[in-house]
């Protein structure tokens, strides 16, 4: 492991150290102790309908009640506070970034590619999906809006792929109401916006990730824009892929490298079901040999 490497991880990890909570580690607890007791009451309700002890089903009922509204509130707790599972996806993923950010060539970046899935995941994720109510899910009501948020945080947190965080949203209540021009089916809507907001979210975690990274190593960490070279890819991804969106300016030599203060972001300059990514370049990578620009061009997103 190079020095960077173990400074990065070093950081990385004392960072979700501090943040860990006696209340996250009970809400995680309490969580799977209420999943628990809902599933064994609701048999023992199944079995008390057949009877006629009246009393015995009033209680099993609200016990059920009480129990849903405990584990709303704790679900909730384990999307937004509950720091463990949020930090152990953040150093899962950053694990994974900070290897990419070693001069060992090409194969890490293969680390935090997303082929259909979440791919990196991390606490800025995380973060960036509760604190925004997804922007491109159309005219829909409020509490859609932060059912949709919700779900996108949960899945995110398992780890789940596109498909499956888009099946979480159809359970929220979405329609194709709003839309001027409706979408071939519900699914196709939860798909995009799923893809959509995990993707985005995952870029601006990734590049919180790349700010901290950059308190430490001393060399300016530059961004190159990763598409797909095949039909799913719409007009505006290629130009950025290869430096010649008139919106953006390349690093001077590295056409389709972007600084920090002069980033497009997928799905934000591009379009809603982008696939496209981020990856980080160092100069000294290229100039050594260590990193040739040209074999990430068309690598799948």
């Amino acid at each position: 492991m190079s020095t960077l490497e173990s400074e990065l991880l070093s950081l990385l990890r004392q960072l979700a150290k501090d943040r860990r909570s006696r209340e996250s580690r009970l809400a995680k607890a309490l969580l799977k102790i209420y999943e628990e007791s809902r599933k064994e009451l609701y048999i023992k309700f199944l079995d008390a309908q057949g009877g006629r002890d009246t009393l015995k089903l009033e209680y099993l009922e609200n016990t059920i009640r009480d129990i849903e509204l405990q584990m709303k509130y704790y679900t909730t707790q384990a999307t937004k506070a509950r720091q463990d599972a949020i930090d152990e996806a953040f150093v899962m993923g950053q694990e994974n970034a900070a290897r990419a950010l070693t001069a060992g060539g090409t194969p890490p970046y293969s680390k935090i590619s997303v082929t259909g899935g979440v791919g990196t995941i991390n606490r800025g994720m995380i973060e960036a999906l509760v604190g925004n109510v997804p922007k491109l899910a159309g005219r829909v009501e409020a509490h859609v809006l932060n059912r949709i948020r919700d779900e996108l945080a949960r899945g995110a947190v398992m780890g789940e792929s596109i498909p499956k965080i888009a099946r979480r949203i159809m359970g929220t209540g979405l329609t194709q109401e709003g839309l001027k021009k409706p979408f071939p089916s519900i699914r196709a809507r939860a798909i995009t916006i799923a893809r959509t907001e995990i993707i985005r979210a995952s870029s601006a975690g990734f590049i919180d990730f790349a700010d901290k990274a950059q308190e430490v190593i001393g060399e300016e960490i530059f961004f190159a824009w990763i598409t797909a070279a095949d039909g799913r890819v719409d007009p505006p991804c290629p130009s950025l892929a290869n430096g010649t969106d008139s919106r953006f300016n390349s690093v001077p030599g590295m056409p389709g490298v972007y600084r920090r203060d002069n980033l497009p972001v997928p799905t934000i300059a591009s379009h809603p079901r982008c696939r496209c990514r981020l990856v980080p370049v160092l100069r000294s990578w290229v100039k050594s040999g260590a990193l040739n620009l040209a074999t990430l061009k068309g690598r799948a997103a």
